[in-house]
């Protein structure tokens, strides 16, 4: 049972890392991006203005590597106490 856990827990931090690196892989996690608009003045000149929109971004550093360190630490110590449960059984 702790054996499966453990991998239940290891594909958690699997998926997680994914979402990290499909999400645009960022140090740390972003809740507003920037956004460039291109759009012509009175004038007839072509302008680009940058604005900051709300979203959200998953980070590697306040994210990722520890949301998926304690998955993968959890799984460790489950397989640890699996392993141990079967040797003295």
């Amino acid at each position: 049972m702790k054996a499966k856990l453990a991998l239940v827990a290891f594909a958690l931090a699997g998926a997680l890392v994914a979402t990290w690196a499909f999400t645009g892989m960022h140090a740390a996690t972003q809740f507003e991006q920037q956004v460039e608009i291109t759009e012509k003045d009175e004038f007839g000149d072509t302008v680009t203005r940058k604005e900051w929109r709300a979203g959200f971004q998953l980070g590697l550093m306040d994210g990722v590597l520890g949301g998926g360190g304690g998955l993968i630490g959890v799984g460790i110590v489950l397989l640890f106490l699996d392993r141990r449960a079967k040797r003295a059984a």
